[in-house]
């Protein structure tokens, strides 16, 4: 694989190359990813890509983080097939992360290096749609999510650093539309765990800022509701629909 920077204009060259078809990935943070599929190099000449148009990436599935409790100390290797662009991922995904799993959700690499969660962050290529949901005041956003976080069977900890994340998001606004993605999630990110866990826990909240009340079908949250038994795995992300 070989690649360039572009300068402030926007403009890039790729030197050396033997002759052949390529496949570019164009990138740029905050525009969706572009791919030109054959582009023809001929031996001793230049080719020019000419202008290339980008669409603006206007939303991010953000902060999600996984969580693994197994219920003895477990070498876990976890994959994700997601249809978009990872932006950040800690530890470095390589090909899905490998890890040993503690009861108490403690995780430590193939170097021994310590972490309490997996992370990552990605630019989708499909929207989120949102046809039911709950418009919450901002100044009520604390009390919603922690009712809701706790049906839906997050703990404690893991309920606090949601809230602590997405609170600065939410509380300014007049309202919030707020939904939980559930199929459209799973397959925009598809989750593989080896040795499968007895009960996998995903929340994506998906919101975005109203200026004033709407109304909308509310979404049953029953329908999410997972009960932690045995080895159990908990992600949880959210994901800022541009405003209007």
């Amino acid at each position: 694989m070989i690649g360039a920077m572009s300068n402030e204009a926007g403009e890039f060259n790729i030197c050396n190359i033997d002759a052949g078809l390529y496949d570019l990935d164009i990138q740029k943070m905050g525009f969706r990813s572009t791919k030109i599929e054959n582009f023809k190099v001929l031996s001793g000449k230049s080719a020019i890509i000419g202008s290339i148009s980008m669409q603006i990436q206007s939303f991010l599935v953000e902060k999600p983080i996984i969580y693994l409790y197994p219920k003895v100390i477990t070498n876990v290797h976890v994959q994700l097939d997601y249809d978009g662009k990872f932006l950040h991922t800690y530890p470095k995904y390589d090909n899905g992360w490998k890890v040993k799993a503690h009861p108490d959700g403690t995780l430590f690499d193939e170097n021994g290096e310590e972490y309490y969660a997996l992370y990552w962050e990605g630019s989708p290529n499909k929207e989120f749609n949102i046809n039911e949901g709950f418009v919450i005041s901002g100044e009520k956003t604390v009390e919603f999510l922690e009712e809701v976080l706790k049906e839906l069977g997050l703990n404690r900890r893991e309920s606090n650093e949601f809230i602590i994340y997405w609170l600065p998001k939410l509380e300014n606004n007049p309202y919030n539309l707020i939904h939980f993605s559930t199929s459209e999630y799973e397959e925009m990110a598809k989750l593989t765990i080896n040795p499968s866990p007895d009960i996998i826990i995903r929340i994506m909240m998906v919101f975005k800022k109203l200026n004033s009340h709407i109304s909308i079908k509310e979404q049953d949250i029953s329908l999410l509701k997972k009960e932690r038994k045995g080895f159990t795995v908990v992600e949880w992300g959210g994901c800022l629909l541009p405003y209007p």
